[in-house]
């Protein structure tokens, strides 16, 4: 575990050579869990003196960015980054490639970087890269969005060995494959106040641990990410350092960042999704209109003609970022079926799939969990929002659903409560009064129910219910439950 030390910040441009090796050393600080690793002192030493002679070498050309513990040369695109092994051994769990110097993480990190993450994020843009987005579940942001580069490390100075890509690092504790050889994504760390009540923004990998440069996982701060869907409470335990490639604490390392693709090549490809309903009568897949466009494409037709354009991006090296339109007039039916398919494609061979539109429903509302249809197999209840059809108008049901856990039984009792409400305005006011309880809503509307029919009531709330899951048909009483009668179900 690292101890962490104050740090001086120094801005330091490509034509000012830094004689003085002490304004160095006050930059890097040490790690180790005594802070008195043997091999410190000569590495911050020996990268102190290359990045003094590539200042002073290199201070009139415009196409090198130096600074402390890195070079970047925008003609060759790459980022060489001075780093130390931190020596995990063979079969340690790993949650990351490179971390800062000054982070808590140095026992789960091939190795600590002399270069702060910020700095690297600007060399990665002095060679002509743009940072994407990364991970935000809050908002919906599932996927690490940018463009990919290849990370390779290397012994210093050692020209006999060959440089290993990151992926060869790590291995799969299930099966002891290698990890797949896509790349890392350049999201871009955010920026934050911090300490809180500062009036300035920090870089968040800067300030704010685990201070991630390259992640093994989904990590929200970080500013390199893996290409794919992997929350830390899904991987962890199960990224393994590859026995095959080892270095040695204290190993003096070059860690080398070069973009995936020339330009103007580009990975990230941003598409709109429109399904239309094209017909009045009810709803059916066959019957609706798909239109696939941005700047360049517009693929109109079927389903079957969207998806195999979809293909095609994929297959020639893209990620399309998908952002989905939905015609309000389609059923909940329509709609699911529509997104049963689009689930089987979101996925890191396939595409991926953003964030809804203000006030929509993330796709997968449509594809809710039949198990927790049942309230007798829930462990905390939501509100609940039946929506039925009866007599060319819609019966509205909310219903409060409360449980009470008995000293001598293992099932709590469960009591239901429903109130009818006449308009969205009358649901939003009932929730109010008698909230907030779980910021969970399920829907439960009758199949050929409208988007739009659900979204009347689901969007004045959205913001203090945001998660909302939508169910066709009924919910599952549980047998033991009781209604309070002293609420009128009209």
């Amino acid at each position: 575990m690292s101890i962490r030390t104050y740090r001086k910040r120094v801005f330091f441009p490509a034509a000012l050579y830094l004689a003085c090796s002490g304004i160095w050393a006050g930059i890097f600080s040490s790690y180790g869990e005594d802070g008195t690793d043997t091999t410190w002192e000569e590495n911050q030493a020996k990268v102190v003196q290359i990045c003094n002679e590539n200042a002073k070498r290199h201070q009139d050309n415009p196409d090198l960015f130096v600074r402390p513990g890195l070079i970047a040369d925008r003609k060759a695109r790459e980022v060489r980054i001075y780093s130390e092994a931190t020596g995990i051994g063979k079969h340690d769990i790993a949650e990351f490639f490179l971390i800062d110097r000054t982070s808590g993480h140095a026992y789960e990190s091939v190795a600590v970087s002399f270069a702060k993450p910020s700095d690297i994020h600007n060399a990665l843009v002095f060679i002509g890269m743009k940072p994407g987005r990364p991970v935000n579940t809050a908002k919906a942001d599932f996927w690490p969005k940018g463009e990919r580069v290849l990370m390779t490390f290397a012994r210093y100075n050692n020209k006999a060995a060959k440089p290993v890509r990151a992926e060869q690092l790590i291995v799969y504790d299930e099966t002891d494959r290698v990890m797949p050889l896509g790349g890392l994504v350049f999201v871009g760390s955010y920026r934050t106040n911090y300490p809180a009540n500062s009036k300035t923004q920090s870089y968040a990998a800067d300030v704010i641990e685990p201070q991630s440069i390259a992640s093994i996982y989904n990590e929200p701060s970080t500013l390199l990410d893996v290409p794919r869907r992997e929350p830390q409470h899904d991987i962890y335990k199960q990224r393994l350092i590859n026995p095959e490639y080892l270095f040695k604490k204290g190993t003096l390392l070059e860690v080398v960042l070069k973009p995936e693709y020339e330009p103007p090549r580009k990975r990230v490809v941003d598409v709109s999704l429109h399904a239309r309903k094209t017909t009045t009568q009810a709803s059916a897949l066959a019957e609706i209109e798909f239109t696939l466009s941005n700047a360049d494409i517009k693929q109109v037709g079927n389903f079957e003609h969207v998806l195999k354009k979809l293909r095609a991006l994929t297959e020639s090296g893209h990620d399309p970022f998908v952002t989905l339109h939905f015609d309000p007039k389609l059923s909940i039916k329509t709609i699911s079926e529509i997104c049963k398919v689009l689930e089987t494609i979101d996925s890191e061979n396939g595409i991926r799939i953003e964030a809804p539109l203000p006030e929509h429903l993330y796709y997968k509302a449509f594809l809710p969990d039949e198990n927790m249809r049942g309230r007798a197999k829930r462990i905390s209840q939501p509100w609940e929002l039946r929506i039925a059809a009866a007599d060319n108008a819609h019966k509205i049901t909310m219903t409060q659903i409360n449980q009470k856990w008995p000293d001598d039984g293992i099932w709590p009792v469960v009591t239901t409560e429903d109130i009818p409400v006449a308009s969205p305005e009358a649901f939003k006011k009932e929730l109010s009064a008698r909230g907030p309880g779980l910021s969970v809503i399920f829907v439960f509307a009758d199949p050929l129910i409208t988007y739009e029919q659900v979204l009347a009531y689901i969007a004045p709330v959205h913001k203090a219910y945001p998660i909302v899951y939508v169910y066709q048909g009924a919910p599952i009483a549980d047998q033991n439950e009781t209604t309070d009668q002293s609420i009128k179900t009209e």
